[in-house]
């Protein structure tokens, strides 16, 4: 069925192929919900980040996340001007009617470029601290533009 077609179809029957239309989309986003699962589910069986295929590229590259003041003990390893790149330390702005606290801000991105080149110990503040994230999957068919 064309656009052009369904300006021939009348109000109430539009609407219940809309309806439909929605309950297989959602039908499918369970389907690929599940098949996702058990593709991370084999992956992580396997302690692979991906599965190789020669017709598609399927990856879940391992992800973690750093919980709020984790970094603090680079205070005394990183230097001024390390710091200046990748630490703002807490203040307090004024806010409409009211003081508010805004805590310490890292640029983690930043933080684990210079723990790696500072070396062992940064890296083990790093490594003491991060935690497992969700994994996703990245899904292309190869040759895809």
């Amino acid at each position: 069925m064309t656009i052009g077609t369904m300006d021939r179809i009348p109000d109430d029957n539009l609407l219940y192929l809309y309806a439909d239309a929605l309950n297989a989309l959602e039908e499918a986003k369970g389907r690929a919900g599940h098949i996702e699962m058990e593709l991370l589910h084999r992956m992580e069986e396997r302690g692979a980040t991906s599965i190789p295929d020669d017709t598609f590229i399927c990856e879940a590259p391992l992800r973690y996340e750093y919980p709020l003041g984790c970094f603090a003990p680079l205070k005394e390893i990183f230097n001024a001007t390390e710091l200046d790149a990748c630490y703002w330390p807490a203040k307090r702005e004024l806010v409409p009617e009211h003081y508010e606290n805004h805590p310490e801000a890292w640029n983690t991105p930043k933080t684990l470029s210079l723990a790696r080149k500072r070396g062992t110990e940064a890296m083990a503040v790093v490594e003491r601290n991060r935690l497992p994230g969700a994994r996703r999957i990245k899904f292309t068919k190869r040759g895809a533009t």
